[in-house]
């Protein structure tokens, strides 16, 4: 593997390296006449002349895009038949830097990510693109704490013998749908691949665990552990549409990504409605009737920004991983409780305030 700190590509300087695999390496770029900062992967694989000229061909396609939620390509190239692209550089932490392995996430937490992930990914399924490495260290937080979407397989050196006998070192095939193992990836494949994510999220475990090999073989042949035997309390609607997007056969999953979003929101919202039925007739604490502030007024006319809509559900995010650390954290449920209030999702607000009073009387 080659040092190339200092070195030029393109229009950039290479400033440091940010990480590396056996696939490629990625540095923190800077362009040398607007001092912009960029990503920019550089793959440890030579290319062919054809091969060359398909990854040519397949970055101008990718660098078309231009979506919300997903990172643009800002430039591309070939240097010494080494290939390598430019793009925006989140300096965020990635979604599994900020969901370590083995965190369980809320249904609240995980349907606001998964609808930026499907938006995305509809969107390049219209356009006939297949990300085709879906998984969490490639889901990137910009700087309003927004997902965006990273790292597209590029099919022209995914295929080379080099790169397939690399997929077993950089956990690939964990996230990987049964026709992808077989050479014939397709937009349903991503669906899997998502599913994958919120198994392991709302479980903190991956449906299939073993080597390379015994991986591939579980994805191709046997079905996942049901979700409730993990997670017991885990909606009956959410695990069947997880289960769904599961399925080997490609056609037996939801006809689109944003459908299987879709469903569970649905079962999001039903829990919420029913959680409300049991304690929604409940009054606020007066302490916090008295926060009602001129923001709070704007929630309740229907008009709460999106950027403040995403701000509150990372608030939750961030503490709904706080509780996981210290469940007996009364300031965690409080502080949560506050964003549940923000989004008028009272009588999560409710449920929240109540264990931080009964951890501690004077936190509120």
């Amino acid at each position: 593997m080659t040092e190339r700190v200092g070195q030029k590509l393109g229009n950039y300087r290479l400033m440091q390296s940010l990480g590396q695999g056996s696939v490629a390496e990625v540095y923190l770029g800077e362009h040398m006449q607007h001092a912009k900062l960029a990503a920019l992967k550089v793959w440890h694989k030579q290319l062919s002349s054809e091969e060359m000229q398909r990854f040519q061909s397949e970055a101008e396609r990718l660098a078309l895009l231009d979506h919300p939620h997903i990172i643009h390509i800002l430039e591309y190239g070939v240097t010494d038949n080494f290939p390598f692209v430019v793009m925006d550089y989140a300096s965020e932490k990635s979604l599994r830097q900020r969901f370590s392995r083995g965190m369980q996430l809320s249904l609240a937490t995980i349907v606001p990510i998964a609808r930026q992930l499907a938006d995305a990914l509809a969107y390049v399924h219209n356009k006939d693109i297949v990300h085709g490495d879906i998984k969490p260290e490639n889901m990137l937080t910009g700087p309003r704490n927004e997902v965006l979407l990273s790292d597209f397989s590029m099919t022209s050196i995914a295929q080379s013998s080099h790169a397939q006998k690399s997929l077993d070192t950089v956990n690939i095939v964990a996230y990987m749908a049964p026709e992808q193992l077989q050479g014939q990836p397709d937009k349903a494949s991503d669906q899997y691949a998502l599913a994958v994510v919120i198994y392991e999220w709302l479980s903190g475990k991956l449906p299939f665990y073993g080597s390379f090999i015994e991986v591939a073989t579980q994805h191709l042949i046997v079905p996942p552990a049901p979700l409730h035997r993990t997670v017991p309390t885990v909606l009956p609607a959410a695990e069947e549409a997880v289960l769904r997007a599961l399925e080997k056969n490609p056609r037996k999953r939801f006809k689109g990504v944003r459908e299987f979003v879709d469903v569970l929101e649905e079962a999001q919202q039903s829990e919420r409605k029913s959680t409300f039925a049991m304690g929604g007739n409940a009054p606020l604490p007066t302490e916090k009737s008295d926060r009602a502030t001129s923001n709070t007024r704007i929630s309740s006319m229907n008009v709460l920004s999106s950027d403040s809509f995403n701000k509150y559900w990372h608030v939750i995010a961030f503490y709904d991983i706080e509780i996981q650390r210290n469940p007996h954290d009364a300031m965690s449920y409080s502080e949560r409780g506050d964003a549940y209030y923000m989004l008028e999702e009272y009588e999560r607000a409710i449920l929240d305030y109540n264990y931080a009073l009964a951890l501690d009387s004077k936190c509120i």
